[in-house]
């Protein structure tokens, strides 16, 4: 918490915060397929993490306007789902929203690549849900 009059940090709940604090998360698939995304409050934004496997940070992708920039770290293939996720959150809610992607398989094979994305997109559409179901529309 700051304590001088330059900044208050907000917690989650707070009544500035997007949608009285709407905060939730999800888990889709099993195994080595598993992925979970956690939507958070930051002040009037948001901060959407999806993990799955090993937890890190992969890419970065901050959405605001319509537009997207992205930072991947090397060589790590998460940066189109970090697009995707903070394009989508920041369209349905009308905030910026910073979307931070590390998923991590060892030697994961072309199928469960191909349902590990499924699974975010699940995920997405899960919490889009939700969203809508709380009477939340931008």
């Amino acid at each position: 918490m700051c304590d001088d009059n330059r900044g208050q940090m907000e917690e989650p709940g707070h009544a500035d915060s997007p949608a009285g604090g709407f905060l939730e998360q999800v888990e889709v698939g099993e195994d080595r397929t598993l992925v979970n995304l956690r939507i958070d409050p930051l002040g009037r934004d948001w901060l959407l993490r999806v993990t799955g496997g090993e937890a890190h940070v992969g890419a970065v992708a901050t959405a605001a306007e319509g537009q997207v920039q992205l930072s991947v770290v090397g060589s790590h293939k998460e940066g189109p789902l970090a697009e995707i996720c903070a394009g989508v959150w920041s369209r349905l809610t009308g905030r910026v929203c910073v979307a931070v992607v590390g998923i991590h398989q060892d030697q994961a094979t072309r199928s469960e690549i191909d349902s590990i994305v499924d699974n975010v997109r699940e995920g997405l559409d899960i919490l889009e849900s939700r969203w809508r179901k709380a009477g939340h529309a931008k």
